[in-house]
């Protein structure tokens, strides 16, 4: 295969006050979100970090771990 590879730039946007995707049971109303978007396109998509609500991370050698 001759192709050149296609190298992909995405940026990262955090909204820190966005109408975050929560549960309804969650008290959390402005969770904040983060962003991808494609350097080459207007359309952004909202990364899922936390959908369970105000829960607290689990800890590993005093370092947060998150789920993605």
């Amino acid at each position: 295969d001759s192709s050149p590879s296609v190298l992909r730039s995405d940026i990262l946007v955090g909204a820190p006050r966005a109408n975050a995707s929560a549960p309804s049971s969650s008290a959390v109303v402005e969770g904040g979100a983060v962003y991808t978007c494609p350097w080459n396109h207007a359309s952004c998509q909202q990364l899922q970090f936390d959908n369970t609500g105000n829960t607290n991370s689990n800890t590993f050698n005093n370092t947060p771990q998150y789920s993605i």
